[in-house]
């Protein structure tokens, strides 16, 4: 009998004692920001297996997913997303796809390159801005050269459009960027200029000597490009100007 007492005074000292609090479940990953527009634009992106991270050797972020890898790079501000042979980039230019052991001549257009010394018998070296990574800095006025555009002649091998790259920073002021053609060539050239987002803020096509401007509202912080383009199989002169306010 005291037997059955004690063990019914125990299970009520246990049915007394208040249970171990249940450890909170992690929260489940989840795509935001670029990597979830990119993860709407591209289904093969699928779902994510882990939460956004820093990787501290580039500062690259990056967050695997059920069909692979993305990644935002803060060096030319984009978004991207490989498969391992298939790589999407949504970037200045909008949504492009391209294989995944090649680049866009745009991809490292904010990294910085080292200062070029004189070339011997002490000339500067002449200006190669011809691809967005070396995008040449427009602070004025400039004048310049957009050299030829090279057509095939036959369906083997690929026209070479002609470009040439300018940048300048947003400050939250108004900009206005103007261009004009000085020479008597009988083709058109586009002007664009690209926001820090990669969104287009302005296009312009112009004539011989013609001269248009666009007028770009209080600008964005951050990187403006400027790409101008020809078809033209001769090099085509041109007057590029940025003004502030």
């Amino acid at each position: 009998m005291r037997r059955a007492v004690a063990l019914v005074a125990v299970a009520g000292l246990l049915a007394a004692v208040p249970p171990a609090a249940a450890a909170p479940l992690a929260a489940p990953c989840q795509l935001t920001g670029g990597f979830k527009t990119l993860g709407e634009l591209v289904p093969e992106v699928g779902q994510c297996l882990e939460d956004a991270h820093v990787e501290p050797a580039t500062g690259n972020t990056l967050q695997r997913t059920t069909g692979g890898l993305l990644v935002w790079r803060p060096v030319g501000n984009w978004t991207g997303f490989t498969d391992g042979a298939h790589t999407w980039v949504n970037g200045w230019f909008g949504l492009q796809q391209r294989s995944a052991n090649e680049r866009f001549d745009w991809e490292d257009a904010l990294v910085p390159t080292p200062a070029a010394g004189p070339a011997a018998g002490g000339c500067p070296p002449a200006v190669d801005n011809s691809d967005a990574s070396r995008a040449a800095p427009l602070t004025g006025a400039v004048d310049g050269t957009i050299p030829p555009a090279v057509w095939s002649p036959n369906a083997a091998t690929p026209d070479r459009i002609a470009y040439r790259y300018y940048s300048f920073a947003g400050d939250g002021a108004s900009a206005t960027v103007a261009a004009e053609i000085v020479d008597d060539g009988g083709y058109k050239i586009r002007v664009n200029v690209y926001a820090p987002d990669g969104s287009q803020a302005g296009t312009i096509l112009l004539g011989a000597h013609e001269r248009q401007q666009m007028s770009l509202g209080p600008t964005a912080p951050g990187q403006y490009v400027v790409q101008l383009t020809s078809y033209r199989p001769a090099e085509v002169q041109f007057r590029l100007e940025l003004r502030r306010g």
